[in-house]
């Protein structure tokens, strides 16, 4: 079933937008926003790193500090324009992460021709289930919530796993230094780059699928006092399959890192009872 896993780069792959719930159709919603998420002073020129810090020290400080995140929360703000149809979506996410046991919550509302979607995605690591609630879901499932077996599964959890991804995108990057900049209070080096396009199928962004991208640019904001990724802007451009027509779109993303090392219980909703089982999620 592999219609209700995002192919949410950010927050679920590397950021590519898609939840399964369909596309734009006559006309969009506007952007929305957060200021919650807004580099402070984006924009502005990043002030110089001290020491020896390198473009590549910072990156292995922050792969490796990546590593040790045992929970951590993630808001993204994403902007998607649909080039020929001069059409837009948005869609913001909220999420809590614990990859010691894991087990995640997952919130998305989407405004796609202009109606609200919203999204619930939980992983009881426990148990082993998948559970998913949209109203979009009801027309196939006769459910709007509804369960699949994970158990054993490590690859439905590492597309989910928002840091996880992110850490991809960093190592498969060619970066570099552009300085200190502040970003949500925090001091973070600036780091900036894009993967070769030979290691976007090591992304799963390859090709094979409705999506096709075809660039990708990222900047990654490292906390200057442990290396914890505060967060990226990833933009990406290529084409999606709709409808059997091929829409050239633009993508940004924005991702805040944040709530590192801090208790996340997740708790799954009680409708969750009712869930209509789909067997396992094939995601190969």
């Amino acid at each position: 079933m592999r219609r209700l896993l995002p192919v949410f780069l950010a927050v679920l792959v590397v950021l590519s937008g898609c939840n399964g719930i369909g596309l734009p159709g006559a006309s969009d919603g506007p952007p929305t926003g957060d200021s919650n998420v807004t580099t402070t002073g984006e924009g502005a020129t990043p002030r110089t790193p001290g020491g020896n810090v390198t473009a590549a020290s910072v990156k292995a400080d922050a792969l490796a500090a990546i590593d040790e995140v045992t929970t951590y929360s993630v808001r993204v703000d994403q902007h998607t324009r649909y080039v020929e149809r001069n059409q837009t979506s948005t869609a913001n996410v909220t999420g809590e992460f614990n990859r010691t046991e894991r087990d995640l919550a997952l919130n998305q509302s989407r405004v796609v021709s202009g109606i609200a979607v919203s999204t619930e995605t939980y992983i009881d690591g426990r148990n082993g289930t998948f559970y998913q609630y949209s109203p979009a879901l009801e027309q196939e499932f006769g459910s709007s919530w509804v369960r699949a077996s994970v158990a054993g599964d490590a690859e439905v959890w590492d597309q989910y796993d928002t840091l996880s991804r992110q850490r991809d995108l960093l190592a498969a990057s060619n970066v570099s230094l552009e300085g200190v900049q502040t970003v949500n209070g925090t001091d973070a080096y600036v780091l900036t780059g894009s993967p070769n396009a030979s290691r976007f199928q090591d992304l799963g962004i390859g090709s094979g699928s409705s999506l096709e991208v075809s660039n990708i640019t990222a900047t990654f904001y490292v906390s200057v006092e442990d290396a914890t990724l505060v967060g990226s802007t990833v933009e990406l451009a290529g084409t999606q399959q709709a409808r059997g027509r091929s829409l050239p779109f633009q993508r940004t993303a924005d991702i805040r890192f944040s709530g590192y090392g801090d208790p996340v219980t997740v708790t799954i909703p009680d409708e969750a009872d009712d869930a209509v089982s789909v067997g396992s999620l094939n995601t190969s």
